[in-house]
């Protein structure tokens, strides 16, 4: 079998909440970041914050991209002004290993007669291969 690679479309946004009763203009970077730290999609955010506490959701950007290395695939927030954070929290999008377990089974004899009295030879082997 051959691994099945396929390119997934992913937005990338950010939800903010102004918890003060000011009004504010947050402004950050943002960065995603395959496992080998490469980025794949960077940019600045502008985002105006109205006094309501009410979640505000951005869209950051688009990423086309084909998952084929495994691991941690990170949305990084950085340089940010305009507020006081208090929680920020890096989003993280884990892509497993691409390998999967194959079992074979075999019996010897693969055919016994009932109450027979023969013994069966059972044969188990586990081994990994690429995935799909």
């Amino acid at each position: 079998r051959q691994m099945c690679i396929r390119d997934r479309d992913m937005v990338l946004t950010a939800d903010i909440l102004n918890r003060s009763n000011t009004e504010t203009v947050l402004d950050f970077d943002y960065a995603f970041k395959d496992p080998q730290g490469q980025n794949l999609l960077s940019g600045h955010a502008t985002v105006p914050l109205i006094a309501d506490g009410l979640t505000s959701s951005i869209e950051l950007g688009r990423v086309l991209h084909q998952f084929i290395a495994s691991g941690n695939y990170v949305l990084e927030i950085l340089n940010v002004s305009g507020a006081d954070v208090e929680v920020l929290s890096n989003a993280t999008v884990f892509v497993p290993p691409s390998i999967r377990l194959e079992i074979i089974q075999s019996l010897n004899p693969n055919e016994v007669v009932p109450l027979e009295g023969v013994s069966v030879k059972s044969n188990i082997q586990v081994k990994g291969v690429d995935g799909e």
